[in-house]
C-alpha cells in the first residue's frame, strides 16, 4: 500500500492512515490481512520506542481498551466487513 500525500513529513503521511484504510474498507477495495497487520504494528513499535518509556505504550494500551470494551457494551464488536462475512474481529476472538 502506497501512502500519497503531499505533505513530506512521514507524520503528516502517518495522520492520513487511518482515513486511507477505513475509505478503502468502506469501499471494498482492498482485503487486508495479517501482513498489513504486521507491517503496521512494526511502524507503531518503531514509534513507540522513541517515546518515553512506559508511559506512552501504556497510555496506547489503555485507550485501545477501553474503546474495545466501550465497542463491546454498544454492540459494535465486529467491522461491517466481518459481519458480512460472519466472522467476529481478532479482537471478539481474544475476550
Amino acid at each position: 500500500m502506497e501512502v500519497k500525500s503531499n505533505a513530506e513529513q512521514p507524520k503528516a503521511k502517518i495522520s492520513t492512515i487511518p482515513q486511507m484504510i477505513r475509505r478503502s474498507i468502506e469501499r471494498g477495495e482492498t482485503e487486508f490481512g495479517d501482513e498489513d497487520i504486521q507491517s503496521l504494528q512494526e511502524a507503531i513499535d518503531h514509534i513507540t520506542d522513541q517515546i518515553h518509556e512506559g508511559v506512552r505504550p501504556f497510555r496506547i494500551a489503555l485507550k485501545k481498551m477501553t474503546r474495545t470494551l466501550s465497542e463491546a457494551k454498544h454492540g459494535r464488536c465486529q467491522s461491517p466487513a466481518a459481519r458480512r462475512a460472519g466472522r467476529l474481529p481478532r479482537s471478539a476472538r481474544l475476550l
